[in-house]
């Protein structure tokens, strides 16, 4: 038995609207999550986690350069 297509394609429709609202929310969560983290941290605490996030950028582009 084959569905009708129109609402085949509102389901799925309906299915990807509702993952879209959900990273979005998974977003915004980490977004504020991440804020709030680094609002709390000194400032050389937060001076040497961007420099460990900037090295391991840095090496992750290395590293892909060379593999691929």
């Amino acid at each position: 038995m084959v569905g009708n297509p129109t609402k085949v394609q509102a389901v799925y429709d309906k299915i990807a609207h509702q993952h879209a609202q959900y990273r979005e929310a998974k977003k915004a969560a980490v977004r504020r999550a991440a804020k709030a983290t680094w609002k709390h941290m000194s400032a050389d605490t937060a001076f040497i986690v961007s420099v460990v996030a900037f090295v391991i950028a840095i090496v992750y582009t290395v590293v892909t350069i060379f593999t691929h």
